[in-house]
């Protein structure tokens, strides 16, 4: 391989410019605008809410309303596709001297979607890196899911098998590494373009290959974590709290520079000598000076206001919620003698329950679909009256106790002076009325008591909403794929797709939200700084002593802390 030419200050202002614009365009207009058309899509549909949990349901009574949604995302594919095949033409006639030019009938062509494909297959490879490294206004907003890292360590053989397919794409990227290069800048089909990447990577000119892509990413890496370091040891204490808000979006702006100059000398490694100008220093064209002031303005703006909005972030008071009532391995979840032993061992706020519609029209307290796993008897709990119910004794962590009403459990906690957040588990089994039924027997309880409720079902929590509007009511959502759009009180989020955006905008709508479950302390800490009103966790104990450790950081370090965490 040849080595490369340096490129002139211009030349580089220009690329900058260039590649800037494109993270605003990304930012400020293709970003918004695909969510807003995805939450319009499925609100027109009467459906504000799309997740993981609730999917199926979707399709079976809106699949216009998904389909709408798949040809939304297999077009934002195709757009991301052509804007990079348009971004890498643009930098190589910025770095030859030359006008921007393309034709447009070479990026679409029938086989653009191996492309794409081999694209994604890059992302997948680069997002955890990139992820962890760069706190950029952009990549704060396209996050892998956290749970993730709790999720895995805990699951050793998934984990292993995640580790072996992570490895054997980044084998595959290093023998690929040249193939978008060859199709979007020499316009090769996808097959031809894997074998000359696969023939230019063979041997020492391969180890060339990545020995300098390696360089190109380190260099501005380290000088970025230099600067992160600096400012963690300075006396940022002594700052008055409102520069800290300036210092974020600063630290912002640096990273979006330190990403773009790496993804430009990746490129320009990538592409090699090939006719690229010399190094003569050439005058600025005054558009690209303007241009990059322009965006590097814009994007100035938006990082300080993100900065102030992490800056005006304080450890506010933290609504601790016991996971079906448990602390730790003290009892049998869901059980009246783990309640007491949670309520005098950790003084949660809430404790959240599980019920289920029995036979005859009653509620008993339970989680899982069948008794299988607690009681060993192969049954539903519709299947069952409740006095059968309440005879049957569950196990778990070595202790054992019966189950028991809704009635019977709600009698106790009130006499604690215990809040409660009531899951209602619905199923296919249930009768037509259980809502009803449920909302008739305990609206009134639940109101005067302060206590919640949540559910998975939408329609119920319509329902209950309707019937009882001074219900509180709190929508469950598994992994979320839109915006807040509903009038409920809080949303109880499953905390591996809760971000910033949509923490901003429900408590723009003053709406709260419980983070669910989290029980180790690196996600407690993670989730207390994202600015959760309350975490539902199986350690409440645990989450206290994790709270009150944050609580004694002072605030700047603190402000700091959040950023560097990757909000």
């Amino acid at each position: 391989m040849q080595k490369k030419k340096n490129q002139p200050v211009s030349t580089w202002i220009a690329m900058l410019a260039w590649t800037l614009s494109w993270s605003v365009v990304l930012q400020f207009i293709i970003i918004p605008v695909g969510r807003c058309l995805a939450s319009q899509l499925f609100y027109t549909a009467n459906w504000p809410l799309v997740t993981i949990a609730n999917l199926i349901l979707v399709i079976d009574h809106h699949p216009w309303a998904l389909l709408g949604l798949g040809l939304e995302v297999l077009f934002a594919l195709a757009l991301t596709y052509w804007m990079v095949t348009v971004w890498f033409n643009g930098l190589l006639s910025i770095s030859q001297g030359e006008q921007i030019k393309f034709k447009t009938g070479k990026i679409w062509r029938p086989d653009s979607w191996s492309g794409i494909s081999v694209m994604l297959l890059i992302a997948l490879v680069g997002l955890p890196w990139v992820n962890l490294l760069y706190r950029t206004p952009l990549w704060s907003q396209i996050q892998l899911p956290i749970f993730l890292l709790d999720f895995l360590p805990r699951h050793t053989w998934i984990l292993a098998t995640a580790t072996i397919l992570y490895l054997l794409a980044v084998c595959l990227m290093y023998r690929w590494v040249m193939v978008l290069p060859q199709i979007m800048l020499n316009h090769l089909a996808v097959r031809q373009a894997l074998q000359k990447s696969w023939q230019e990577t063979k041997g020492w000119a391969g180890l060339q290959l990545w020995r300098s892509i390696c360089l190109a990413i380190l260099w501005p890496t380290l000088i970025l974590w230099l600067i992160y370091g600096l400012v963690w040891v300075s006396p940022i204490a002594q700052l008055p709290r409102s520069m800290m808000g300036l210092v974020i979006g600063g630290l912002q702006i640096i990273s979006e520079l330190a990403l773009s100059i790496i993804v430009i000398r990746l490129t320009l490694v990538l592409v090699g000598s090939r006719n690229l100008k010399d190094g003569n220093q050439e005058p600025l064209d005054w558009r690209w000076g303007c241009l990059f002031l322009l965006v590097l303005g814009l994007l100035l703006g938006k990082a300080i206001y993100q900065g102030q909005a992490v800056n005006q972030m304080a450890v506010k008071k933290l609504l601790v919620i016991s996971h079906r009532g448990v602390n730790g391995h003290n009892g049998v979840q869901n059980t009246i003698p783990a309640l007491l032993k949670t309520i005098r061992t950790s003084h949660p706020n809430y404790v959240e329950i599980d019920v289920h519609e029995t036979k005859d029209g009653q509620f008993v307290v339970l989680h899982d679909e069948n008794l299988r796993k607690l009681a060993g008897i192969n049954r539903r709990p519709r299947q069952l009256t409740l006095r059968q119910l309440e005879k049957i004794t569950v196990r778990e962590n070595g202790y054992r106790a019966k189950l028991v009403s809704l009635d019977q459990y709600l009698k106790v906690a009130q006499q604690h002076h215990q809040k409660l957040i009531v899951e209602l588990k619905t199923s296919r089994y249930d009768s037509s009325l259980m809502v009803n039924h449920f909302v008739r027997r305990y609206a009134k309880t639940l109101i005067a008591h302060h206590d919640l409720v949540h559910s998975l079902d939408y329609q119920a929590l319509i329902q209950m909403h309707h019937a009882a509007p001074r219900l509180s009511i709190v929508d469950i959502q598994g992994y979320n794929l839109m915006n807040p759009r509903t009038s409920f009180q809080a949303y109880t989020m499953e905390y591996g797709s809760l971000n910033n955006r949509f923490m901003q905008q429900a408590h723009a709508q003053h709406q709260r939200i419980f983070a669910w479950t989290v029980d180790s302390p690196m996600m407690m800490r993670r989730m207390i700084l994202m600015g959760t009103d309350g975490i539902v966790t199986d350690r409440p104990s645990e989450l206290r002593r994790v709270w009150h450790q944050i609580y004694k950081l002072d605030h700047n370090r603190l402000v700091l802390w959040t950023y560097l965490s990757g909000f």
